[in-house]
């Protein structure tokens, strides 16, 4: 219970303009399954959800920062402008949260700038506002990024034994019973993922020689 109220205190804080120095447009919260988003004036703000979903393990104040400085890390390669700095969330001797100081660290927020959301991917795609040329800086953008990544390669044992494991996690995730999904359905799934990969290996083993350390999150929106 006291952790529950934590993290609504700590998601009603940021929900609240003043926190950000009485800033007077709205603070808009967008909500992920692994995080919130709090967007006010040209900022972004992330903060993660303490869950643990097999590699994301973000159930204590040490992890999730670990997690916003490795999201940092990473994202700088593609977006450098966009992603600013982690952000200590401290809470003072009344209570209160801030980002500006007190004595205890309670989380950790990654600081972006906003992006306009009508120059997002999808919403181009959607309005048949991109053509061909965009396409291929995009294209070109991201075969130069994958081309100088340091690769990382695995052995076809090595690779056909991580795709197993990710299949098995995947399930563990979707039994979750918040997510309200048939756990027959869900086995019946996992099953015929293991069965297609144990008949075809072929189809995936020789992947594995040619992995790269890139970005495995690239959603266009």
């Amino acid at each position: 219970m006291e952790f529950n109220q934590e993290v609504r205190r700590a998601v009603a804080c940021l929900a609240d303009p003043r926190h950000f120095g009485g800033h007077p447009c709205a603070v808009e919260v967008i909500e992920t399954h692994f995080a919130w988003v709090f967007l006010v004036g040209s900022r972004a703000f992330k903060l993660k959800k303490r869950v643990y979903r097999g590699v994301m393990d973000y159930r204590t104040v040490a992890s999730r920062k670990r997690a916003c400085r490795a999201e940092l890390r990473l994202n700088r390669r593609l977006a450098p402008r966009v992603y600013v700095r982690v952000v200590a969330l401290r809470r003072a001797r009344d209570g209160s949260l801030s980002c500006a100081g007190g004595a205890r660290i309670v989380d950790w927020l990654i600081e972006m700038r906003k992006l306009p959301r009508e120059r997002a991917l999808d919403w181009l795609i959607t309005a048949s506002a991109i053509g061909p040329r965009d396409l291929g800086r995009i294209v070109a953008r991201l075969a130069a990024f994958f081309e100088l990544a340091r690769p990382r390669p695995m052995t076809r044992r090595g690779y056909l034994s991580r795709l197993r494991r990710q299949i098995d996690d995947n399930a563990r995730e979707l039994y979750a019973r918040e997510l309200g999904l048939n756990h027959r359905q869900v086995a019946e799934l996992a099953q015929a993922q293991l069965r297609f990969l144990s008949e075809n290996p072929g189809l995936f083993a020789g992947r594995g020689a040619r992995l790269r350390d890139g970005h495995g999150d690239l959603p266009p929106e």
